[in-house]
């Protein structure tokens, strides 16, 4: 996983692909234009990265059970 400066410069390699970087408690965050995410997921292989993992908690207020994970 890329450090802060490691993921701006990813950033600026993917180009307009690239919307947003987060790098928040030693965690690299890459937002992508969805539009292009076969492309982004071709060039992040080409630089070595060979595996994507992505976890979320949802509320799905007022429905029972409330909480769930993606």
């Amino acid at each position: 996983m890329p450090d802060a400066t490691g993921l701006e410069l990813l950033a600026a390699d993917l180009g307009d692909a690239a919307l947003e970087t987060v790098y928040f408690r030693s965690r690299a965050t890459l937002v992508i234009d969805p539009q292009r995410v076969r492309e982004v997921l071709a060039a992040m292989r080409e630089r070595g990265y060979s595996f994507l993992a992505s976890l979320h908690g949802v509320d799905y207020h007022p429905q029972e059970p409330r909480l769930g994970v993606h």
